[in-house]
């Protein structure tokens, strides 16, 4: 397993779509443990996918992961295979690399009517 944990609220990762080889930028915005899971260490990882839904609604969607999959392990969603991957944006020469600061709260989202 990859020691690197990529559900990590306030990043955005990659979710891989293996099947059809494509995928979606999303931004993690909380990931808590599921405290009703019963013989394995689950997650409930609320993201909101960086697409364009009908009527340009933002969409926050909920998944129960396992603790494996949260550090990039693939898994199958329906039978298709799923993989969250680390996104690495460019750094300008001149910038610093800023720190991606680990939030404990869900954000506060208003909608634009």
């Amino acid at each position: 397993m990859n020691k690197e944990l990529i559900a990590v609220p306030g990043n955005v990762i990659v979710i891989k779509i293996k099947d059809v080889d494509h995928g979606f930028f999303a931004r993690i915005n909380d990931v808590t443990r599921d405290m009703l899971a019963k013989n394995r260490v689950c997650w409930l990882m609320d993201f909101t996918p960086l697409l364009p839904f009908e009527g340009w609604k933002i969409v926050n969607i909920q998944w129960k992961l396992n603790d494996e999959h949260i550090y990039g392990e693939s898994f199958t969603m329906d039978g298709v295979f799923h993989q969250l991957c680390k996104v690495e944006f460019p750094v300008a020469n001149d910038e610093q690399p800023a720190r991606t600061p680990i939030l404990h709260r869900k954000p506060n989202l208003t909608r634009i009517k």
